[in-house]
């Protein structure tokens, strides 16, 4: 009965850039860029928990286990100057 019907989900350019970790970094920089060039006083956590949640409601999973692990890959790649 189900194996015939297909769901089609809406997954935006910027969700697929997410995918790859140096999209994901490059999408949170311009997230914060942005949010505190409004004048929201938005953390690196909030911005990050957010774009969690975008990249959960398009895969179903996270893409990172935590912040933790998300800001490690995240100042490792501003080191190396690989965001």
């Amino acid at each position: 009965m189900w194996e015939n019907h297909q769901i089609r989900m809406k997954v935006t350019k910027r969700q697929i850039r997410m995918i790859d970790k140096r999209g994901f970094f490059e999408v949170f920089a311009e997230t914060l860029n942005e949010a505190r060039e409004s004048g929201s006083p938005i953390t690196h956590r909030d911005c990050y928990e957010n774009l969690e949640g975008e990249y959960f409601e398009a895969f179903g999973r996270r893409r990172y286990r935590n912040f933790e692990s998300f800001r490690r890959g995240w100042e490792t790649s501003l080191q190396h100057g690989t965001n």
